[in-house]
């Protein structure tokens, strides 16, 4: 009798954590869809497109020359 009680007990843990993982993943998602609708989309890499940070940190540096020589 024993050994079954720890086993029904372990099914029903077992289902618990598993709802309860299920339910965190869920309104993870559904919170971040909800208050940061386009955060994720705007954060990922896509090397084609986007310059390296050396090359933007000399474009930079080049519009700041640039304006200080006019002023």
């Amino acid at each position: 009798m024993n050994v079954a009680m720890f086993i029904v007990g372990f099914f029903i843990f077992t289902i618990y954590v598993g709802f309860l993982m299920w339910n965190i993943f869920t309104n993870h998602r559904k919170n971040r869809e909800e208050n940061y609708p386009n955060y994720y989309s705007r954060h990922t890499l896509n090397y084609n497109e986007k310059k390296s940070n050396a090359k933007v940190l000399q474009e930079k540096t080049k519009r700041n020359k640039v304006k200080s020589k006019q002023i």
